[in-house]
C-alpha cells in the first residue's frame, strides 16, 4: 500500500492541472524551495571556506598543542627535560617561546606590542617562514627583528636599515641583579623584515631570536613563557597530558589550538549557528508557498480524491498521498536547488570568479557531504512538518463527506 500511495503523490507532482492558477503555484513551490537551498549550500560552502582560511592564518601562530605554566608567566624547564619530551614516541617535534608586552619607539613614534623571542628551530613547527612578505628567514644575528606589516606602518619604521633606530623597551625582572634604570631594558634593533597574516596578528607581534628576548627581559637560559609541541597524528590531548606527567615534575597546564585563541573559534561557531539560524527562517518563509501549493493541490483534485474513495482508498491514506505529495515538492526543490550549489561551488573553487569586495583575494569555497546533507535534512524536516500540518484535517474532513 506504501507503493500505492507513493506512485499517486508522485503522479500527482507531475500531473498538469487544468488550472493554470495551480501550476504555476506549484511550480514557484519548487523554484523557491531551489533557490533557498542553493544559497544555504552555497553560503555553507563558502563559509566553511572563509572559516578554513582563517584557521589557517591561524596556524602560523598557534601550536598543535603547547605547554603553559599553571601560575604566573613562564615555565623553568632544563635541556634534558626538553630533550626527554622530544623522545616521546607520541612528539614528532617541539620548540620553545618567550613572549612578554614590550613598547617600542622609533622616529619619535611609540607603539605597544608583544616581542616573540623564537628557537633556531621553529619553523619545524610553526611554519613561520611562509608569512614572509619582505625579507628572509631565518634571521642572521641577534641584533635583528621581524614586524608584522601594520605595526611598521604605524611606526614608519625601515626595512633593512644600516642604523639600528627600533628602540625596543621592556621592564626587568626581579630576577635581574644588576641596576636598571627607572625598572626599564631597552636595546636598538635592526627591521630586516615584515610578516603579514592579518590585521589583528599583524599590528601585535614582533619576532626576534630568543636570545634576544631573554636579554630584554633579563632571563636566564632555562625561563620560557611555552612550549610549542607538534604531536603524531591522532594523539589527543589527554594522552599527551598522560605522557607529559611521565616526564615532567612541576605543574602545568596543556592547551589545543583552539584553547590557545577562543575568541576566534567562538567566533566562528557563533557565526555558524547565525547562518544556520537566518537561513532556516528564510526556508520556513518558502514552506508557506508549499502548504499553498499543497492546499491548492488538495482543492484542484477533489474529483480524482472522490474516484480513489469509491475505489476503497480510505480517508487516512488519502491523507498519506498528500502528505507524501508535499514532502515530494520540498525534495524536487531542494535536489534542484543543492545540484546547481554544488555546481557553483565547484566552479569557484577550481576557476573562481567572484572576489571579496575591495580585494583581489578571491572567495575561498569548500565543498563538503556535511553540507549537503545538511541541507537536505533541514529540507526534510520543515517538509515533513509543514506537510503534516497542511494536511492534518484531510481524513477527517473525507470521514464526514462519506
Amino acid at each position: 500500500m506504501l507503493m500505492f500511495v507513493l506512485r499517486v503523490a508522485w503522479r500527482y507532482l507531475l500531473a498538469k492541472s487544468q488550472k493554470t492558477v495551480v501550476n504555476r503555484i506549484n511550480l514557484l513551490a519548487i523554484i523557491l524551495m531551489a533557490l533557498v537551498s542553493m544559497s544555504l549550500f552555497v553560503v555553507l560552502s563558502a563559509f566553511e571556506g572563509l572559516r578554513d582560511f582563517g584557521l589557517s592564518l591561524n596556524n602560523f601562530f598557534y601550536s598543535q598543542y603547547t605547554i603553559h605554566p599553571e601560575q604566573g608567566k613562564y615555565l623553568r624547564i632544563n635541556s634534558l627535560t626538553l630533550d626527554e619530551i622530544e623522545n616521546s614516541p607520541i612528539i614528532d617535534k617541539l620548540t620553545v617561546e618567550v613572549e612578554e608586552k614590550v613598547f617600542l619607539n622609533y622616529d619619535q613614534k611609540n607603539q605597544v606590542a608583544y616581542i616573540k623571542g623564537i628557537a633556531s628551530d621553529y619553523a619545524q613547527v610553526i611554519a613561520v617562514d611562509s608569512i614572509m612578505v619582505l625579507g628572509k628567514w631565518p634571521l642572521q644575528n641577534d641584533e635583528q627583528v621581524i614586524l608584522g606589516y601594520n605595526l611598521a606602518t604605524s611606526l614608519g619604521t625601515g626595512f633593512n636599515s644600516d642604523n639600528p633606530e627600533l628602540r625596543i623597551m621592556a621592564p626587568s625582572t626581579p630576577t635581574k641583579l644588576e641596576f636598571v634604570p627607572r625598572g626599564f631594558m631597552s636595546k636598538l634593533v635592526e627591521v630586516v623584515g615584515l610578516y603579514q597574516i592579518s590585521q589583528d596578528l599583524d599590528s601585535r607581534y614582533i619576532i626576534t631570536s630568543l636570545s634576544t628576548a631573554r636579554s630584554l627581559l633579563g632571563l636566564d637560559s632555562q625561563t620560557y613563557s611555552k612550549v610549542l609541541l607538534k604531536v603524531t597524528p591522532g594523539i589527543s590531548k589527554s594522552q599527551l597530558e598522560i605522557e607529559l606527567n611521565n616526564i615532567v615534575n612541576f605543574p602545568f597546564v596543556i592547551k589545543s589550538k583552539s584553547e590557545q585563541n577562543p575568541a576566534l573559534y567562538k567566533m566562528l561557531n557563533n557565526e555558524n549557528i547565525a547562518i544556520y539560524f537566518i537561513f532556516t527562517l528564510i526556508m520556513i518563509i518558502a514552506i508557506f508557498n508549499v502548504v499553498g501549493s499543497l492546499i491548492m493541490m488538495i482543492l484542484d483534485k477533489k474529483e480524482q480524491t472522490r474516484i480513489l474513495l469509491v475505489m476503497g482508498v480510505s480517508p487516512f491514506q488519502m491523507r498519506k498521498i498528500y502528505f507524501s505529495l508535499g514532502i515530494m515538492i520540498c525534495l524536487a526543490g531542494a535536489v534542484i536547488g543543492v545540484f546547481f550549489g554544488v555546481i557553483i561551488t565547484l566552479i569557484q573553487y577550481y576557476s573562481p570568479f567572484l572576489t571579496v569586495p575591495g580585494t583581489a583575494l578571491y572567495y575561498p569555497v569548500i565543498f563538503t557531504f556535511n553540507n549537503l546533507f545538511t541541507v537536505l535534512l533541514i529540507v526534510v524536516i520543515l517538509g515533513t512538518i509543514s506537510s503534516y500540518w497542511a494536511t492534518l484535517g484531510v481524513a477527517k474532513g473525507l470521514s464526514n463527506k462519506r
